[in-house]
Order: structure tokens, then C-alpha cells, then sequence
């Protein structure tokens, strides 16, 4: 499965994807899958540090930055919306970061191990990440790039929340909206509401976050850690 996952890009070529560039297969050994490296590295793990970090940390990110990585995001999943790829699993555990804030999107080929807790079992065999499932991948196993965009709700709250986003216990559209930190959301552009329907709805996400990173005023900090904080030197 490992292998599987890992193979998921393979071939793609886009600023805000990571996919493997080798893969080590030795007789009687677990395969190893190489990477490009990302010097800040796991983005939830990043998330997660910089709202652990001391208050006296000189360092900081703004709420532009973190509207500018979900543009990222969104131009990934445009791209692989076109090539009619569906990743199934978008989450900051499945992103990566380096120290100029540029994030790409990996396979989920390691998460399960990584952060076991986001995955259960549904009696198939094989670990989901239920809480932020669509419905029809939940009941009917139907994938699309329009569940990949349900995926990128939890995505969303996560970068706001830490990388700790709990969509199962929000409930409702109006209940998360009330939890985001802040009441931060993103509004519709008038204009995507004529769109026809066969425009995927990952190329949607992008003028919608261009907007809101245009427009932003309030500037919310939160501290980011020093490398040596994140284990990074």
C-alpha cells in the first residue's frame, strides 16, 4: 500500500506538489521512497509547533501567510483537478513546508503511521480519515476532486487552529463557521456562482482565496518557532 500511495504524483509537475523521485527496492528489505527535501517539513507538525511556541519568540506569521499557503494548496489541487488526479487524503498532515513558506502537497503514503489518530477502520480493512471524509466517500466510496475540496475543509480550519481542525465535532456549516478562530471564512465571489458545472470545483478555490489575501486587514500573529524549536538545525 505503501509503495501504491507513494506513486500517487509520480510524474507531476507543479510548484506546490511533492512527488517521490525514487524508489529503493532491496531483496528481503521494507522498500524506501525518496523525497525532495522540505527544510521545515511536515506542515501539520509546523502548525503545531507554532502554536506551541514561546510568546517571546522574535518570529512571527502573519494571517496573510496563512491565507498565501492555502492559495498554495489551491493551486495544487487545481492542478490535479486537470489531470483528473484525486488524492482522497488532503490535509495539512499530507503537506510539507520549507523556511520561505512554501508548501506542496505529498502522498499520504506515511501519515497513517505519523499520526495514527486521524485514521479509523470502517471494517474493510483499511484505515480512513474518517472525520474529514466526504459523504459519498463515507457511504458509496465515491472519490472526486469535489471530495478532495470536503477533504480541504478540515485542511482550512487546521491552518487556523494549529493543524488540530476537529470538522466531525463542528456539526453544521453555520457551527463552523461560529468555532473558526476569529470567524474567519471565505466568501464567494459573486461572479463563481454563474460558473457552469463542469468547471472543477478545485479551480474555484483559488480566486475565492486570492480575494480574501487581497482584502485582508485584520492582522493576527501567531508566533512561529525558531528552527532550532522545530528540530530543524
Amino acid at each position: 500500500m505503501m509503495l501504491t500511495e507513494s506513486c500517487k504524483l509520480r510524474g507531476l509537475h507543479h510548484r506546490n506538489l511533492l512527488p517521490i523521485t525514487h524508489v529503493c527496492i532491496e531483496e528481503g528489505e521494507k522498500p524506501m521512497v525518496i523525497l525532495p527535501y522540505m527544510n521545515w517539513g511536515n506542515l501539520k507538525l509546523f502548525l503545531r509547533q507554532c502554536k506551541l511556541v514561546e510568546a517571546n519568540n522574535p518570529q512571527a506569521i502573519s494571517q496573510q501567510d496563512l491565507v498565501h499557503m492555502a492559495i498554495q494548496i489551491a493551486c495544487g489541487m487545481s492542478y490535479l483537478a486537470r489531470r483528473e488526479v484525486i488524492h482522497k487524503d488532503l490535509a495539512a498532515r499530507n503537506c510539507v513546508i520549507d523556511d520561505t513558506l512554501q508548501v506542496k502537497i505529498t502522498d499520504n503514503a506515511l501519515s497513517r503511521d505519523l499520526f495514527p489518530m486521524d485514521y479509523h477502520c470502517l471494517g474493510d480493512n483499511e484505515n480512513r480519515p474518517v472525520r474529514w471524509m466526504a459523504l459519498e466517500s463515507l457511504v458509496n466510496n465515491e472519490f472526486s476532486s469535489a471530495s478532495d475540496v470536503i477533504c480541504c475543509d478540515g485542511l482550512l480550519l487546521g491552518l487556523r487552529s494549529g493543524g488540530e481542525a476537529q470538522v466531525s465535532a463542528a456539526g453544521t456549516v453555520p457551527n463552523r463557521v461560529s468555532r473558526s478562530p476569529g470567524g474567519l471564512r471565505l466568501t464567494l465571489l459573486s461572479q463563481s456562482r454563474s460558473i457552469r458545472r463542469k468547471v472543477p470545483v478545485a479551480a474555484l478555490l483559488k480566486p475565492v482565496m486570492d480575494a480574501s489575501y487581497l482584502t485582508q486587514r485584520q492582522q493576527k500573529h501567531i508566533r512561529l518557532p525558531e528552527r532550532r524549536a522545530l528540530g530543524m538545525l
